[in-house]
C-alpha cells in the first residue's frame, strides 16, 4: 500500500466525512510504519465528544496502548500537550488537542502487516474514546477510494480487542446482558471478546477482521458456544434462546 518512502496516505472511516471526522495519516519511515491521528479543521463536535469519554473508555484506551507497547512497538497519548500514560492522566474539562501516534518496526514484520497494526490501533484507541457502539460495521478509506482494513497478525491484538468493543459495545452481541447494569459500577466495562474463527484453530499467525471476525460476549453466552467444537455459531445459539422462550435476544438470526 505504502510504495515509497515519504509517502503519506491516510486512512479514514467512511462513514466520517471530512471536515467533521478524523483521519489516520501514515508514514514508513527507515525501519517502522508510524500512524498518527489526525483530526479534521471542523471537528470541534468530536474533539468535544472525546473530551467526555467515560472512565473506562479512557482505561480500555490506555491499556491497548501499553500492551501494544509492550509488544515491541512505540504508542504515544497527548492531551493538551501532556503525556497520558494512565487513565488518571487526562485533564478534566475541554480537550484542546489530542495527539495519538504509533510506530511498529518493520524488522520482523512485512510492510503490510506492520501499516494494519499501527493503523488499527490509533483507528481502535480514537473509536474506543468516542464510545462508539451499537451494531455499526464499516470500512476504512484510502486516498478516497474505499478500503477494506483487515486486522491485524496478532489474533489476540489489543488493537483488535478495542475496535471490537468500539463497535459492539459492552452488551452481549447474543442476549443482550450489559454487566454493569446488572451488577453495577464493580462490573463496569466488562465484556468477553470471542473469535468466530477458534485461535485454537489457526495453524499460523492469521489476520483478523474485527468488524466480521470478532463478537463481543457475556462470560454465559462464551462459554455456551465453546460447549461444542468448532463453537456454536452466534445466529444459532440466538434461535436456542427464542426456542427456550428467552426475551433477552439480540442480532438477527
Amino acid at each position: 500500500m505504502i510504495t515509497r518512502p515519504g509517502a503519506r496516505p491516510s486512512y479514514r472511516l467512511a462513514e466520517l466525512r471530512p471536515p467533521h471526522g478524523f483521519s489516520v495519516v501514515v508514514t514508513e519511515e527507515a525501519n517502522s510504519v508510524r500512524a498518527e491521528l489526525t483530526l479534521d479543521p471542523l471537528a470541534s463536535d468530536l474533539r468535544d465528544t472525546l473530551s467526555k469519554s467515560e472512565a473506562m473508555e479512557r482505561l480500555d484506551a490506555v491499556e491497548a496502548m501499553r500492551s501494544f507497547a509492550n509488544m515491541g512497538n512505540l504508542a504515544r497519548m497527548r492531551v493538551n500537550a501532556n503525556d497520558v500514560k494512565s487513565a488518571a492522566d487526562f485533564p478534566r474539562g475541554s480537550w484542546a488537542s489530542l495527539e495519538i501516534w504509533v510506530a511498529v518496526p518493520t524488522i520482523d514484520s512485512t510492510l503490510e502487516l506492520a501499516l494494519v497494526d499501527a493503523v488499527s490501533l490509533v483507528m481502535g484507541m480514537t473509536l474506543t474514546l468516542l464510545g462508539v457502539g451499537g451494531d455499526r460495521r464499516g470500512a476504512f478509506d484510502l486516498e478516497g477510494e474505499r478500503h477494506r482494513i483487515e486486522v491485524n497478525r496478532y489474533e489476540r491484538s489489543p488493537a483488535n480487542r478495542a475496535i471490537a468493543i468500539a463497535i459492539g459495545g459492552y452488551d452481549c452481541g447474543i442476549c443482550g446482558f450489559n454487566f454493569e447494569k446488572f451488577y453495577g459500577p464493580l462490573a463496569a466495562g466488562y465484556i468477553e471478546v470471542h473469535h468466530l474463527t477458534p485461535v485454537s484453530v489457526m495453524d499460523k499467525p492469521s489476520v483478523v477482521d474485527p468488524f466480521h471476525d470478532l463478537i463481543c460476549l457475556c462470560a454465559n453466552c462464551h462459554r455456551t458456544v465453546h460447549r461444542k467444537s468448532p463453537p456454536v455459531a452466534p445466529e444459532d445459539l440466538r434461535v436456542l434462546l427464542r426456542a427456550a422462550g428467552s426475551k433477552h435476544v439480540t442480532g438477527s438470526g
